[in-house]
């Protein structure tokens, strides 16, 4: 997020920077995300209306579930 967005909830953010932050979210490398972050990022591209938003969304959801111990981590793709 902006530096000076840092306190704002996401929702709360004008359209135009939520635009920005879900793009950034959208590329970003899951693990340098802390779990707040992924947790945020994961809600807010699921109710992105970019498909490819949406896509992301659920390769957050499993990294999240991992980290909150709900599944254990697939390592070789079985």
């Amino acid at each position: 997020m902006y530096e000076d967005d840092a306190d704002i909830p996401f929702e709360r953010l004008p359209p135009e920077r939520q635009a920005a932050q879900r793009e950034a979210w959208a590329r970003a490398d899951v693990y340098t995300m802390s779990t707040e972050e992924l947790a945020q990022a994961h809600r807010a591209l699921t109710a992105s209306p970019v498909a490819e938003h949406r896509a992301r969304a659920a390769e957050l959801a499993y990294e999240l579930d991992v980290r909150l111990g709900n599944i254990e981590p697939d390592f070789y793709g079985e």
